[in-house]
């Protein structure tokens, strides 16, 4: 667990490899632009979703800290910032009145989720972005090279 007080930026990032069948998953933790930890996995017959799942769970786990989480998962982020309440109120159903996928994890981030409370702000950042030059980009780019480490 971290234990300073400054602005933390975490990123997260997974991915699927279909031809080796092997998913990989990762996070860069940042402070004051500086790397503090990585940290990265992989799992066999996965999906992308559940990797990129995978990474912002362990991002979540990392800090009780307040921080800011970055993916470039649209559907972790809506999941996260809209979604999961109307799962929950809805039975764990999606829009369509079908069971929610991936809802084991779901329901790990929504336990977290509620023990964290408005200490983690969940943000989008555009993926294989390099060329945009900024830090987000950066550090982004190298998260997705953790999870390509399998």
């Amino acid at each position: 667990m971290l234990q300073r007080d400054t602005n933390i930026k975490i990123f997260s990032v997974g991915g699927f490899s279909i031809p080796r069948g092997v998913g990989g998953w990762g996070i860069v933790v940042v402070e004051e632009d500086e790397v503090i930890h990585t940290e990265s996995g992989t799992e066999k017959n996965s999906t992308s979703n559940r990797m990129e799942m995978t990474a912002f769970l362990t991002a979540l786990k990392f800090t009780e800290k307040p921080v800011t989480i970055y993916t470039d998962s649209n559907y972790v982020v809506q999941g996260y910032n809209l979604w999961m309440n109307n799962w929950v109120k809805n039975g764990w159903k999606n829009a369509k009145n079908d069971s929610v996928k991936n809802c084991d994890l779901w329901l790990q981030i929504y336990d977290l989720k509620n023990k964290i409370g408005d200490r983690v702000t969940v943000k989008w950042t555009k993926g294989h972005n390099l060329k945009a030059g900024t830090k987000e980009a950066y550090y982004n780019d190298m998260v997705d090279g953790l999870t390509r480490q399998y």
